[in-house]
């Protein structure tokens, strides 16, 4: 299996920090959704993972050494000086 990610957000240091999963309107997420996009988070060693079908958005983070992924209720915020 090829790792096929469809949107990947990287730093000013080329390092990985958000993968997005996007899915049609009609699919619906679920635990396989989630699934794919952690095997996706942990190959490339990315910190932030969404998932959406365009009427459902989740967002998940994991802290630096550990191996769970958290939801939150907001994207992470960045800004480019």
């Amino acid at each position: 299996n090829k790792l096929r990610c469809d949107i990947v957000c990287y730093n000013k240091q080329a390092q990985p920090q958000i993968i997005v999963e996007c899915k049609a309107p009609n699919v619906r997420i679920t635990q396989n959704t989630f699934d794919q996009i952690w095997r996706y988070a942990v190959t490339i060693k990315t910190t932030w993972i969404i998932v959406t079908n365009g009427d459902k958005t989740y967002c998940a983070y994991k802290e630096d050494g550990d191996n769970k992924f958290r939801f939150v209720n907001d994207f992470p915020q960045y800004s480019i000086k």
